[in-house]
């Protein structure tokens, strides 16, 4: 009797413990703090992976390929400036920025955040597990990157020298991040490591219609800087 009560008393202090140690653990951090201020706009799903995998086998995706206006995009002339970015970041990474990328890199929880239309600069982060995150080509190829250091965490960058396109990526805890401006990339480290950093979750342009519209999780949130963008020239003409 006494052997059961002291095992009983050893279960209900480790788990006593456990209780103690999740309880003490901080709350997870929203999406949209992870990121730096200065976005011109903001894109989350709730479960990326699942949209990417719904649109790909959707009817609308084989009617919007076979449409007059898709036959019309591929004849323009942002059609043809996306290429060159898309051939440039494949040199710079080493890794064509194309559906198979993006099916290995699209998380459950995931947002991209633009900060400059013209030169296609971004940040993009997602929580994927990290037997997914090792097996992509990117992690494969990180030996032929520059390893740095943010936030206490290790980044690799990597920068084509003809067109200046640079490829960052990391991947901490359960998080991938993928930017093509290394100081994105840096930032959102610093902002994992809950550095006292200005983020997009704190600017007035993202918090305000969120909190008037939908606050908390959403399936999918997009959120304009209007502001700012109303200022691009990619924006007003493109």
């Amino acid at each position: 009797m006494r052997r059961r009560l002291l095992l009983f008393s050893s279960v209900a202090a480790a788990l006593a413990a456990m209780m103690f140690w999740a309880l003490a653990q901080p709350a997870p951090q929203p999406m949209s703090s992870l990121f730096p201020s200065g976005a011109l706009l903001y894109l989350e799903a709730k479960d990326f992976g699942a949209l990417l995998a719904d649109w790909n086998g959707s009817a609308e995706k084989r009617d919007w390929l076979a449409s007059a206006n898709y036959e019309g995009f591929s004849r323009s002339v942002l059609f043809m400036k996306l290429g060159d970015a898309q051939t440039q970041f494949a040199t710079a990474a080493g890794v064509p920025p194309d559906f198979a990328m993006l099916t290995s890199v699209a998380g459950a929880n995931s947002a991209i955040a633009m900060y400059d239309i013209g030169k296609l600069e971004f940040l993009y982060v997602a929580r994927i597990p990290s037997a997914r995150a090792m097996n992509t080509s990117l992690w494969r190829l990180r030996g032929t990157y520059q390893t740095r250091r943010a936030g206490n965490a290790d980044y690799f960058v990597k920068e084509d020298k003809a067109s200046h396109r640079v490829a960052a990526f990391a991947y901490i805890g359960d998080t991938l991040l993928l930017a093509t401006r290394e100081e994105l990339l840096a930032g959102s480290l610093r902002l994992i490591a809950r550095e006292a950093l200005p983020s997009v979750a704190s600017e007035q342009w993202f918090a305000e219609p969120v909190q008037a519209a939908a606050p908390g999780p959403n399936d999918f949130r997009l959120v304009y800087n209007m502001a700012n963008l109303a200022r691009t020239y990619q924006f007003r003409s493109h």
